[in-house]
């Protein structure tokens, strides 16, 4: 099984949450964590998690298959606007739109994501 790399925006409750979630999971890789008010978690440092102040920064990366947006709802348009520049990120990791499908160009494996909810009344959400 390949690793999935992802990425988390908000470093908050939330995202310490969601970066534990992802970093006990055999299948995901935790690339980098994004906060504007970041102070260098020494923790997330040593197991070779990039951190940084800027979302830009995550264009950066060789390979990254998600972003997790952890941080308040009032950032979360801005914050979308600004990853929506990753459709070029995308199709450098080998994703092409097919038959409005996201699939992977060699294998043409669709593009699959995976929502966790740490409560069910989260369902109403999503």
């Amino acid at each position: 099984m390949n690793r999935v790399d992802l990425a988390i925006v908000g470093l908050g409750r939330i995202g310490r949450i969601h970066a534990e979630n992802i970093l006990s999971m055999q299948g995901a890789n935790l690339k980098m964590i994004v906060d504007p008010i970041l102070d260098i978690d020494e923790g997330f440092k040593t197991r070779g998690i990039q951190q940084s102040k800027n979302i830009a920064d995550l264009f950066s990366l060789q390979k990254i298959d998600g972003v997790i947006i952890c941080s308040p709802s009032n950032y979360h348009v801005e914050q979308i606007k600004e990853l929506s520049k990753a459709t070029a990120l995308l199709k450098e990791s080998g994703w092409i739109l097919k038959e409005g499908k996201l699939v992977n160009k060699e294998n043409s494996k669709q593009f699959e994501f995976e929502i966790l909810l740490r409560s069910p009344a989260f369902e109403r959400i999503v």
